[in-house]
């Protein structure tokens, strides 16, 4: 029974790591995904659940559990419109291949997942929101911190500090446009240009003829949104979650224990 488990393992861990890493390398290249890719892999850990439930290894109760529990979760999110449609089909087919912490033979470096599911979610949000921090930094390198503001007299204080964690200002010859890329600056009716801090990621028509507006404006550099892989970070957030743990649950255990 132990040898067999370790086999289960060791394929969920393999299905999951590739198919994270198929979906990672489509997403940074295109953004788009082909739901085939999640029906394969969703049958894979489907069949797998219900052998191993079938011989005994698995139960039923936290197979139904946690893909009950990330249904409801990639509902509720994608309503709310927190993630896109390939990610919150990712996050069920993980739940599929991933019904229980996958034992790999030693133990997470940081703090054991409790949920690992859950735990995977919970590394990938927290490794994505870690990004704002590169986008500040790059938005204050000596060379790039110049005039960054410059012409946009109405934008004050908190503003400006959320649009430096958001945006990038980029050379307008170097922006490939959606889906990578929306515009942080809206043109007005009478040529004004101001600051948007929140793009319309869903009007990709409207984000390349604002780009080409200020292109023929002779705007030399151009507030910009760059949309996250999140596919990539999620596959990094499986990993993460595998090798050191839960980085939410060791967090808040430096202040119990």
């Amino acid at each position: 029974m132990e040898g067999g488990l370790t086999v289960f393992v060791a394929l969920r861990v393999a299905l999951s790591i590739t198919m994270l890493g198929y979906a990672s390398y489509k997403d940074v290249k295109t953004r788009e995904i082909s739901d085939l890719v999640w029906i394969v892999f969703g049958v894979a850990g489907l069949s797998l659940d219900i052998i191993e439930v079938y011989m005994g290894i698995l139960g039923l109760f936290p197979l139904l559990t946690t893909v009950g529990f990330l249904t409801v979760f990639a509902f509720l999110t994608g309503y709310l419109g927190f993630f896109g449609g390939a990610d919150l089909l990712a996050f069920i087919v993980i739940g599929l291949l991933n019904p229980v912490t996958p034992y790999t033979g030693f133990e997470p470096l940081i703090f054991s997942p409790v949920f690992f599911s859950l735990t995977v979610i919970s590394n990938s949000v927290l490794i994505g929101a870690s990004g704002v921090i590169v986008v500040l930094i790059y938005n204050l390198t000596p060379s790039r911190k110049d005039g960054l503001f410059h012409g946009y007299v109405a934008l004050k204080g908190w503003r400006r500090i959320l649009l430096l964690l958001t945006g990038i200002k980029k050379d307008v010859e170097t922006i490939r446009g959606p889906p990578y890329e929306y515009p942080l600056e809206k043109i007005g009716e009478v040529g004004a240009i101001s600051i948007i801090l929140r793009p319309n990621l869903a009007d990709d028509a409207g984000a390349s003829e604002t780009f080409r507006k200020l292109r023929s404006m002779g705007r030399t550099r151009v507030w910009v949104s760059y949309t996250l892989p999140f596919l990539l970070v999620l596959g990094v957030g499986y990993l993460s979650s595998i090798i050191f743990g839960d980085f939410a649950l060791w967090f808040f255990s430096l202040f119990i224990y």
